[in-house]
């Protein structure tokens, strides 16, 4: 897997891009939702640099979120590979209490492969409301 990022929409919008890659010999199935236009959405975080200080997580912030679920899968051959977007609107990761600052982001795709826990970087963003 790999992941990036980009602020985009004035910028009020943090764009994620997670590409997985199926490095099996067989084919793969992936399965992704979209609830709320999201993919890789509900696994970003977003951390203070200094100290590194985990400030907000999608997935308990918004684990109460209702939508409706619609399930999306990719069937991929050996070295073929596909692209999952996701939209985090800034005013979401700052909330009523995080300050206007610098942040490094992270996507963990544990959502999409449960044996993949590694938190995969996405950069360091400005975030202001």
């Amino acid at each position: 897997m790999a992941a990036s990022a980009s602020l985009v929409g004035g910028p009020d919008t943090v764009q994620v891009r997670l590409r997985v890659i199926n490095i099996k010999s067989d084919t793969q199935t992936v399965k992704w939702d979209d609830c709320r236009q999201t993919g890789p959405e509900n696994a970003v975080r977003a951390y203070r640099p200094a100290g590194g200080t985990l400030a907000w997580d999608w997935w308990p912030a918004s684990a109460e979120i209702r939508c409706d679920l619609v399930l999306y899968y990719a069937i991929l051959q050996p070295h073929d590979s596909v692209i999952i977007w996701g939209h985090v609107p800034v005013a979401d990761i700052l909330g009523d209490s995080l300050p206007t600052g610098i942040y490094t982001l992270t996507v963990t795709p544990t959502y999409l492969e449960p044996s993949y826990p590694v938190e995969l970087p996405l950069g360091e963003f400005t975030l202001k409301r």
